[in-house]
């Protein structure tokens, strides 16, 4: 077990159900909107998955990358369905909590670390496709950090209704 993160167990049932949620609207918004092929879509609505379902097991808000974000985005817009999603495969709704200009702009980069870190610990590294990329901290559409994540950031971070901060 990773020592950035210690993950509550994780019961190898409760990730196939959750892996095996299916939601074709949002597979076909997703190729609309982010014009993507079917698979990709696909591929990017199961790591979407696999990033909610470290988001209830973990005791520290995750940072999600740019594609898994949108992904996210484009979920909750379909409330009644992401709602249920959330009160049937985790007990409690995933709340999306943007970070404030001033909070990106302070980002070290742990919020990361510990992300693909829990990731890595309960997925490991080969199921971890190319949409788990982030970008780096204060530059844009600047390239994709590499397995060297400081000064990488997510412009957002999930909690769990039980672990929500009150709002600044």
């Amino acid at each position: 077990m990773n020592a950035v993160v210690q993950p509550l167990k994780v019961r190898p049932s409760t990730i196939a159900m959750v892996m095996a949620y299916e939601h074709p609207g949002l597979v076909e918004r997703l190729q609309e909107k982010m014009l993507l092929s079917e698979d990709e879509a696909k591929t990017l609505f199961q790591d979407t998955k696999r990033f909610l379902f470290l988001c209830s097991i973990s005791k520290k808000p995750l940072a999600p990358s740019a594609q898994i974000d949108e992904c996210w985005h484009n979920f909750i817009l379909f409330t009644k369905d992401y709602d249920r999603f959330c009160n049937e495969h985790f007990n409690t709704f995933i709340h999306h909590r943007p970070k404030t200009l001033a909070e990106r702009a302070s980002s070290d980069g742990t919020i990361v670390k510990e992300t693909v870190a829990i990731a890595r610990d309960v997925f490991g590294d080969n199921v971890l496709t190319q949409n788990w990329s982030y970008r780096r901290n204060g530059t844009g559409e600047s390239p994709i950090c590499d397995d060297n994540i400081d000064n990488c950031q997510g412009s957002t971070n999930c909690q769990s209704s039980t672990s929500d901060p009150p709002d600044k």
